[in-house]
């Protein structure tokens, strides 16, 4: 199999079944030769053979069996999502051409201030809806938290004052929500009576010429 992998970059990595096990992500770091790997006393059974359950025998047996281990390039890896996780293992075993169509993607999270609240229950509400939302919109069954991340000593008076401009954004916002479904449905009739009427003329036009 011919291929060419270079270090600093990052491929997806396919192994044959005896090292399956380690089929994943890695950045490619070094090559050594087989000498390089003794001159340097790395046991690769004890570092990449060993972990996965094969046994010493089996181990032996492969290296003495296939000519092809003792002539091949020792790669070094390394886990892009485990940096700590390093391994050496002979190019020998891998099964594919390493694949470089990848790319890291976010993890995304959900946070807003939504500001001081006597309860969190005050929420539960807004709680569900966004929760049916991140179903029906971005697929994401995961339910929506609402914590506690500070806690702020105020009188009851200026309490209220923070919940009566909480209460008026929401009845001007719903006002304003309310005047465009009304547009929306009024826009929707002038196109249905628009249709109605273009037909109409269309038939006469048809009929006309007939």
């Amino acid at each position: 199999m011919e291929f060419q992998i270079r270090p600093g970059y990052v491929y997806d990595f396919r192994f044959k079944p005896l090292v399956n096990s380690y089929n994943k992500i890695y950045k490619l770091i070094s090559f050594f030769t087989m000498e390089e790997i003794r001159n340097n006393n790395i046991d690769l059974y004890a570092l990449t053979f060993e972990p996965i359950g094969v046994s010493k025998e089996a181990y032996e047996i492969e290296f003495n069996t296939f000519y092809e281990i003792e002539n091949s390039s020792v790669i070094k890896l390394q886990d892009v999502n485990d940096v700590n996780n390093i391994i050496h293992i002979p190019e020998y075993y891998i099964s594919a051409i390493p694949s470089i169509n990848i790319k890291p993607y976010q993890r995304l999270g959900i946070t807003v201030n939504l500001g001081l609240f006597e309860d969190a229950d005050e929420l539960e509400l807004i709680k569900n809806e966004l929760n049916e939302i991140l179903k029906t919109k971005v697929g994401i069954d995961n339910n929506a938290v609402v914590f506690s991340v500070e806690e702020k000593w105020i009188t009851d008076s200026d309490y209220e004052v923070l919940k009566q401009e909480r209460e008026a954004r929401v009845s001007s916002l719903s006002s304003i929500y309310s005047d465009n479904a009304d547009l929306l449905e009024q826009i929707t009739k002038l196109q249905s009576a628009n249709n109605a009427y273009e037909d109409i003329l269309f038939n006469l036009d048809t009929s006309g010429t007939s």
